[in-house]
């Protein structure tokens, strides 16, 4: 059975912020402050469909690699900005769900706040 590999950008994108992190471990001085969910939905075209299973077909996976980039970077700037000044975000986690109309980007994360 063949897998799909997704394949395509040229460089990781980072989001350069003090606000979010992996760490699961609360920082010193800093406090549960609840949890955090976020979904962004991008909706892709019936064209852009099309020419995604006919790249496939010919073996160029991939092709909606910027389409998940994108949406994963913009989910993660509107985190940034819902933040307050004293919060962070830890223990980041980002699911993907998609199907040929539509991708769903998850992120869930415990926040914190210094005390």
């Amino acid at each position: 059975m063949k897998t799909r590999r997704y394949y395509g950008g040229s460089h990781p994108e980072i989001l350069k912020s003090d606000k979010i992190s992996t760490q699961t471990t609360v920082d010193a001085g800093y406090k549960v402050a609840g949890v955090l969910t976020h979904t962004i939905n991008s909706g892709i075209s019936g064209v852009r469909a099309l020419a995604t299973n006919v790249s496939n077909f010919f073996g160029q996976s991939g092709f909606d690699v910027q389409k998940f980039n994108k949406a994963k970077q913009k989910g993660l700037s509107e985190i940034v900005d819902k933040l307050g000044a004293n919060q962070k975000l830890i223990g980041l986690s980002i699911d993907v769900d998609n199907n040929e109309k539509l991708i769903c980007i998850h992120f869930t994360g415990t926040v914190i706040e210094r005390g």
